[in-house]
């Protein structure tokens, strides 16, 4: 829904599409904190990739600093 209010110029989709990387950065926060916190007695071979996570902030700041970018906000009109 949030991807054809973008495409379209809906005004109602920057503010979803804003609400998305943080949603994602509390879900990838989440899941470090619990396999770093797992007890040692439940084997749980999971190790939390750095890789993965820094991959994952890299683009969720560049997915942000996009949609704030002026053109985008003039186009769904949101700019101030």
């Amino acid at each position: 829904m949030t991807v054809y209010g973008l495409w379209t110029g809906k005004r109602w989709s920057y503010w979803c599409a804003l609400s998305l990387p943080i949603l994602i950065a509390v879900i990838n926060a989440t899941f470090v904190l619990l396999y770093a916190s797992a007890p040692q007695p439940l084997e749980i071979d999971y190790s939390v990739d750095l890789a993965y996570t820094v991959f994952s902030i890299f683009w969720i700041v560049v997915y942000w600093k996009y949609l704030r970018l002026y053109p985008v906000k003039a186009f769904l009109n949101v700019a101030q």
